[in-house]
């Protein structure tokens, strides 16, 4: 489970929703994940799409799960919503080395970006993010459940 928050910002006349997180979801390497200071971030745009939202009628989902304040990874390629990554400091608010994959997204946009990730009264709303697990990927045999 991943709290994040989508970040809703105007850029040319082009509204994206950007989802923020600490971690590079369309990484395929297995991620080490450890508390701490968060460092760098990485940025992910509609993630609710028409595919996402396609996805989430054939699976059976309790409702309260398909609101707006979830997001369900059930094995998206986040490669094609990926916008890029900076690092940033917080405390003296500045980010550096934008690292982008869009075209359409470039350091003069992330710019906008952190001015909007800095600003705490930005329209941003807080999103959980999960993987659920249905019934049939339980191993139930027998010596499996110990009590």
């Amino acid at each position: 489970m991943l709290n994040s928050i989508i970040i809703t910002i105007p850029i040319e006349d082009i509204e994206y929703k950007i989802f923020v997180s600490p971690f590079p979801l369309h990484s395929k390497e297995k991620l080490d994940i450890k508390s701490g200071k968060i460092e760098k971030l990485f940025f992910y745009n509609n993630l609710k799409d028409n595919e996402y939202e396609t996805k989430l009628q054939q699976n059976f989902i309790d409702r309260i799960f398909t609101s707006d304040k979830y997001i369900i990874n059930y094995g998206q390629d986040f490669e094609k919503y990926y916008l890029g990554s900076f690092n940033l400091d917080f405390e003296s608010k500045r980010f550096w080395q934008w690292e982008g994959s869009s075209n359409k997204f470039r350091e003069e946009e992330a710019e906008i970006l952190a001015d909007y990730l800095f600003n705490h009264s930005s329209k941003h709303q807080s999103i959980i993010m999960f993987t659920p697990t249905k019934a049939s990927d339980f191993n139930l045999t027998k010596g499996s459940i110990y009590f």
